[in-house]
């Protein structure tokens, strides 16, 4: 296996963190439309850290990043989401997301068994993270599917539900948690592993309360196995 080249972990990581970021905010945000966007980026990004891990070809996302913005559009999502994702996959300001210089000189990466560890935990996250598309506008639940209209952005703080806000919340707090994982990986001098590791499995306190019992039974599945 190969790892990827400094520039490209860079560029991809800054993708996570900005993602993250996007989910991070609905606990103060409460925005449906971002926290659907968080799981549709999620969903996007699962299979990323493989490949930087075992790196083959550079490149390769960025004929769907275009089909992801024409759908977008195509089905009615807000001009300040689709300006929100541009910005989530732009390849500008890579090193600035992640507290680097321009030139990547302070650079300092994760020893490649952390690395190991910690793309494959950045995985599961998305997994979990990218429940938030399944909230979006299904259309009138009494229609079949096939005879439904598609239109998965229309009105969604019109059908926003109490379960949506929670799960909204606890993905929110789940992003948080990872987000100074991410940028740990390219700047591991700067990083205290055992105090994230103790904030983090600590934040199950900030979640609704039928998430804690699993938030600390998932943390030790994903960071300690």
């Amino acid at each position: 296996m190969k790892l990827a080249p400094a520039p490209e972990m860079v560029r991809y990581l800054a993708i996570f963190h900005r993602a993250f970021t996007v989910s991070a905010g609905y606990k103060e945000n409460k925005d449906p439309y971002e926290a659907v966007l968080g799981g549709e980026l999620a969903d996007a990004l699962h299979n990323v850290p493989s490949l930087l891990w075992d790196y083959k070809e550079k490149g390769r996302h960025s004929h769907s990043q275009i089909r992801f913005v024409e759908a977008l559009q195509k089905y009615g999502a807000p001009e300040r989401i689709i300006a929100l994702y541009s910005y989530v996959a732009s390849t500008e300001g890579t090193a600035a997301e992640l507290g680097l210089r321009e030139d990547l000189s302070d650079i300092c990466l994760a020893p490649q068994d952390a690395l190991d560890r910690y793309l494959r935990v950045l995985h599961q996250a998305c997994l979990a993270l990218r429940v938030m598309r399944n909230f979006d506008n299904d259309g009138d639940t009494s229609l079949p599917r096939n005879e439904r209209e598609y239109a998965p952005w229309r009105n969604l703080e019109t059908i926003w539900t109490t379960e949506a806000d929670e799960w909204g919340t606890f993905c929110s707090h789940l992003a948080q948690a990872f987000l100074p994982l991410i940028a740990a990986l390219v700047r591991w001098n700067t990083f205290d592993e055992d105090l994230w590791l103790q904030e983090a499995s600590a934040a199950k306190t900030l979640v609704p309360e039928q998430f804690r019992k699993s938030w600390d039974a998932q943390f030790k599945q994903w960071v300690f196995v």
